[in-house]
């Protein structure tokens, strides 16, 4: 087989990989998101008052034995494949690769039902997603203790993401994302001091993806955490109808700007060599290398010598504030 028949092979079958290490949680995140995303577009009217809202999907890595002594469980054959009508007002139990679901009729009015129901079946500690109809809206975490993440489905006629229009979709990323404190990946831990997530990187990493992931379509994929030889890129993001792959890095720069101006120079040119040696690897295959620098310092001032380096290196600096309030970004408009 020729290189460009193994080549053309890989591009293609890759992106059918699960986006985690066998066993992470993030799997299921991953396949029940892209169900509900389907879901949603088959059934995009509006939810008749009265009528149930939500659905509960719950990750059972071991599902035969997480639902045995359940009461009043019917399996859903092919679940993965339907787009069934009477998905809402259901608590739905599944294998992380969503093999083999079950299901159970609860109340899910509310969210406060659909924990409760949880709680009650003892099973709020393993990775959920929670989805609103009514709002198109999914709220999600990977384990009791995790603090919820939630994500909006867009509506099905808005455009798709192409190489044209990514830098815009980014920026609606971090309005929508990372901006303010209320936005959907909530970045900090105590924005009054400055203090982000401790692994604010990863979240803002599956935020993106996940993203990005609902509006790419056939044929177009997005990967997360994608290996090779030069090491581990954020997303990878191959336009096949383009022949090009975009390879995005994304760092975070934190604390004060004065106290710690080379470590975030340091980290920041990081990114960019990243995004570059990511790039370099595939010289027959067009690319294009991403440093996506989310800035969470107590000044919104560029950094001259990541702009001059990214240029060095022909790789494109992206640089998102994050305002420590919604006020101080208000404040901006001002001025």
């Amino acid at each position: 087989m020729s290189d460009a028949k193994v080549q053309s092979l890989v591009l293609n079958e890759i992106f059918r990989l699960p986006p985690a290490d066998a066993g992470d949680p993030f799997n299921f995140i991953n396949e029940a998101i892209l169900f509900l995303s389907r879901w949603s577009t088959a059934y995009a009217g509006p939810i008749a008052h009265g009528s149930p809202a939500y659905a509960c999907l719950v990750g059972c890595e071991r599902i035969n034995t997480d639902i045995a002594g359940m009461t009043d469980c019917q399996e859903k054959k092919l679940f993965k494949e339907d787009t069934p009508a009477d998905l809402l007002g259901k608590i739905y139990y599944c294998s992380h690769s969503f093999a083999k679901i079950f299901s159970r009729t609860v109340p899910c009015a509310s969210f406060s039902d659909c924990e409760a129901a949880l709680t009650q079946g003892a099973l709020s500690g393993r990775p959920i997603v929670f989805y609103n109809a009514a709002e198109r809206r999914i709220l999600w975490r990977l384990n009791g203790t995790d603090e919820l993440r939630q994500m909006v489905f867009r509506p099905p006629s808005e455009a798709k993401l192409t190489t044209g229009n990514f830098d815009e979709l980014l920026e609606d990323f971090h309005h929508n994302y990372t901006e303010t404190p209320q936005g959907y990946t909530r970045p900090w831990s105590n924005a009054t001091k400055l203090i982000t997530k401790q692994r604010l990187e990863e979240e803002i990493r599956d935020d993106l993806f996940i993203y990005l992931k609902q509006l790419s379509a056939h044929p177009m994929a997005v990967l997360r955490e994608f290996h090779n030889s030069a090491g581990r890129t954020d997303l990878l993001i191959w336009f096949q109808g383009e022949n090009k792959i975009f390879y995005v890095e994304l760092k975070v720069l934190r604390g004060k700007v004065a106290v710690n101006a080379a470590k975030h120079i340091e980290w920041g040119k990081e990114g960019i060599a990243q995004a570059y040696s990511y790039r370099r690897l595939q010289p027959k295959q067009p690319g294009v290398g991403y440093a996506c620098c989310f800035d969470a310092r107590d000044e919104n001032k560029e950094i001259p010598e990541l702009v001059e380096f990214a240029k060095e290196k022909e790789v494109q600096y992206r640089r998102y504030f994050m305002f420590p309030s919604a006020k101080d970004m208000r404040t901006t408009f001002m001025n």
